[in-house]
């Protein structure tokens, strides 16, 4: 329930049981003032009117508390009550029905490990799937290496004003085609920039995992 509804439900018991009370209390006063014509009169010779205004909002603000605890009261009793029907509601299921509720719960906590250990299986075979989906990459075969327009650029623009202090270069490759491939064309790039480099020398790398370019 909001606070909005809340709020209309007391302001309505407020209204239909107590409101009449702060009602009475303001128009005590004038009711009195018109049904005699000299009340005004005999009142002032007691008490002044000032007191006396003093003392109607006074009554006001506390038949207001009294009202607002009455109405409060009535809905917290409305409320007991509905528990206590519910709480014999449930008290009052039959012994089948009873037994059904407690064989859907226990049914209910088994479906949902089955579908905790389901969520597990899966989950693993989501990760060997991952595996399995790299190791595949990794068989496949890696496109050949060639020198672009731009890593040209570079090696001419780092390399041109050493030259003069290295003018040979000695470049070596493994055996396979596109090392040797690769390296030819670093060759043909340095020849072209004016460091000599005669030919492309073979290395042989002690392991799958190290063919160096030197």
């Amino acid at each position: 329930m909001t606070y909005t509804q809340a709020f209309g439900h007391f302001f309505h018991g407020l209204q239909d049981n107590w409101l009449w009370l702060i009602g009475l209390c303001l128009m005590a006063e004038p009711i009195l003032d018109a049904l005699w014509e000299g009340y005004r009169d005999w009142a002032d010779q007691y008490v002044s009117r000032k007191i006396r205004t003093r003392v109607s909002w006074a009554i006001v603000i506390s038949c207001s508390f009294i009202a607002c605890f009455l109405a409060f009261a009535d809905q917290a009793q409305k409320t007991e009550v509905a528990l206590g029907q519910l709480e014999e509601a449930r008290h009052s299921a039959s012994p089948v029905q009873q037994s059904t509720i407690d064989r859907l719960s226990g049914d209910l906590t088994a479906a949902r490990g089955r579908i905790d250990t389901q969520a597990q299986i899966i989950e693993q075979q989501q990760t060997e799937i991952e595996r399995q989906k790299h190791e595949i990459e990794s068989l496949h075969p890696k496109p050949d290496r060639h020198l672009s327009d731009d890593d040209k650029k570079r090696l001419e623009a780092i390399f041109t004003p050493l030259k003069t202090e290295y003018p040979t270069l000695s470049i070596n490759a493994p055996g396979d085609g596109e090392a040797q491939g690769y390296a030819k064309e670093l060759a043909d790039e340095f020849n072209s920039i004016g460091i000599k480099v005669d030919r492309v020398g073979i290395v042989f790398p002690t392991s799958a995992e190290h063919a160096p370019l030197k």
